[in-house]
């Protein structure tokens, strides 16, 4: 007769403990879990209490007091909350930017003016010379339109910027070629000698000493005979407003003396018979100017 074998007690022993160490390890998850699950609503009840009022009391913190913070903290953060309500700032520089035009034409067109009433003269003084004019310098418009109400006169003009509020005549000028809007100092697309005389106005004195070395050999090649350069002589009365000066070219500040050597420098002589009769004109049609006018001729031609 067969037995059944019989359990020992280290095998119920053994069992028991396994039973007792599964329930042990059930009962610390379920503590780990409810501690992950205690901690996140604890996280949830912070936020919900602190996080509004935290973030509310940052809305409402004023530019000033962010600064104020900032350069206690850090100063380098002081740069990043500089810009603030640039809105503001960016308008006054349009206003300015305005301001500063209607001084600038305001300026150009007494330049034109200026040149305009010297333009009889200057035809009494050089005769045949004045049938072939290239004017430079500001509201160059006004000049070639009254330079081609000469029998015979031909003219041309450049403007040193650009234009603001271009007349129909002005146009039509530029749209002939006529008028072209170019940087004096960078080159003109004209041929040598296409000129009989150029007339520059307002325009030298503000350009820099080296623009002047590039801007004086290439006047003396286009003209074949001469030129006249209407140089102001009152830098304050160009620039009426301090501001002027950071927005437009500098005007550069120099005696007749200093003038005088820049041109001889550059080749060109004054040509004491022309500068006589115009003295002597401006005398007679009491015609004054605030501005110095020097004829020059290139040294080839004396």
């Amino acid at each position: 007769m067969s037995r059944r074998p019989r359990r020992s007690s280290d095998d119920s022993g053994g069992n028991g403990l396994s039973s007792s160490a599964q329930a042990q390890s059930k009962s610390d998850s379920s503590s780990l879990v409810s501690a992950c699950v205690l901690f996140v609503v604890m996280v949830l009840f912070f936020v919900y209490l602190f996080g509004p009022s935290t973030f509310q009391h940052h809305s409402k913190t004023s530019p000033s007091s962010a600064v104020a913070t900032a350069r206690k903290l850090n100063p380098s953060l002081l740069l990043r909350s500089l810009p603030v309500e640039t809105h503001t700032h960016d308008t006054e520089e349009e206003d300015q930017h305005e301001q500063l035009k209607s001084i600038a034409d305001n300026n150009s067109e007494e330049a034109s003016a200026g040149v305009l009433d010297a333009l009889p003269l200057l035809q009494e003084v050089y005769g045949k010379h004045m049938k072939a004019v290239l004017h430079i310098g500001p509201q160059t418009c006004n000049v070639v339109a009254r330079l081609l109400q000469d029998e015979g006169g031909q003219a041309w003009g450049v403007e040193p910027s650009e234009m603001t509020n271009p007349s129909s005549v002005c146009k039509s000028l530029v749209k002939k070629g006529l008028v072209r809007i170019a940087d004096v100092h960078r080159g003109l697309p004209y041929r040598s000698k296409s000129f009989s005389l150029v007339l520059a106005s307002n325009t030298l004195e503000h350009l820099t000493s080296r623009q002047l070395n590039r801007t004086l050999p290439e006047l003396a090649r286009l003209t074949s005979h001469a030129i006249v350069a209407f140089i102001s002589s009152q830098p304050s009365q160009v620039s009426s407003a301090r501001q002027l000066q950071a927005a437009l070219k500098s005007i550069k500040s120099h005696n007749r003396t200093w003038w005088s050597r820049k041109f001889e420098t550059a080749g060109l002589d004054e040509d004491e018979e022309m500068s006589k009769g115009f003295a002597s004109l401006q005398l007679q049609r009491s015609y004054r100017s605030s501005d110095y006018i020097f004829h020059l001729l290139p040294r080839q031609f004396d």
